[in-house]
């Protein structure tokens, strides 16, 4: 019953829909399990994008990690793996917002996939968002990046802005809360 409605609207709207939905996540865990979020040196955000899109490599450490940046940054493409497309609504709402499906089999064609995707988004002013570990780590875990976030800091030439987060110290990896 959703479906048509991904199609119909427009993109800017879709964007907005997904701003209500993180609100909405935070005010329920809020509201239920106490959670209490706090930012940090947001001011730079805004100065660091004044010339142009940018990519945000931010660490992957919860299920609230895909929330949190709808607080802080504005027209933004999210790198996703390729599994998260087929997850009813979740998959053509990200389709539809031109994220960037990546299918980690296939090496080095999914990089050059991504690159292409990256381009073609920050063409249009929106900065990259990327998990550039590609999976969840709990805080303590070393990092340990995978080479995409390296090949498109190389082949974009754009500032490369890291978003620290401890997320996984309240919701850890396959928990509720």
């Amino acid at each position: 019953m959703c479906l048509p409605f991904i199609w119909i609207f427009p993109r800017v709207f879709l964007e907005k829909i997904g701003y209500l939905w993180a609100k909405i996540s935070l005010l329920l865990l809020k509201k239920i399990v106490g959670l209490k979020i706090n930012f940090h040196n947001l001011q730079h955000i805004q100065h660091l994008t004044k010339n142009g899109p940018v990519i945000f490599a931010c660490q992957h450490q919860s299920a609230l990690d895909t929330i949190l940046p709808y607080f802080f940054l504005n027209k933004f493409a999210l790198v996703l793996k390729k599994e998260l497309f087929y997850i009813p609504l979740i998959g053509l709402y990200h389709l539809r917002l031109n994220s960037i499906f990546v299918d980690r089999k296939r090496g080095i064609l999914a990089i050059r996939h991504m690159l292409d995707k990256a381009k073609q988004n920050m063409s249009l002013k929106r900065s990259i968002l990327i998990y550039p570990e590609g999976r969840r780590n709990m805080p303590e875990d070393p990092i340990n990046c995978q080479p995409g976030i390296f090949f498109l800091y190389q082949k974009l030439n754009c500032p490369v802005i890291p978003i620290s987060l401890n997320t996984g110290l309240f919701w850890r990896r396959r928990t509720l809360f």
